[in-house]
């Protein structure tokens, strides 16, 4: 049984690390430099253009740990488990909405 928590205990650092790092990478999509443009100077005007982004995501993580106990009498092997699972997914999309002109 100790097998298998520590096991648990490596998958579980796993998953925190592995969401960690999936929330990071949606933050850099959404970054200021994805909304607004950079700044393009047409004679005296200078335009910067805007973007609306959306973000979504979502993941689930699950597990268990067990073992079977034996029955007074029960000649079986006394039983281990263990089991994860997980899954997720995201998306971003981004569109342009417009620009401000600066005099």
């Amino acid at each position: 049984m100790a097998n298998i928590a520590e096991n648990w205990s490596r998958i579980q650092t796993k998953n925190q690390e592995e969401t960690a790092s999936l929330v990071q990478r949606l933050f850099d999509v959404a970054r200021p430099q994805a909304v607004y443009g950079e700044p393009i100077t047409v004679g005296e005007q200078v335009v910067i253009t805007a973007s609306e982004v959306t973000v979504a995501m979502g993941m689930g993580f699950g597990g268990g740990l067990g073992s079977g106990a034996r029955a007074e009498g029960d000649e079986a092997p006394e039983g281990e488990g263990g089991g994860e699972g997980g899954g997720g997914g995201g998306g971003a999309w981004r569109r342009r909405v417009g620009g401000g002109r600066l005099a």
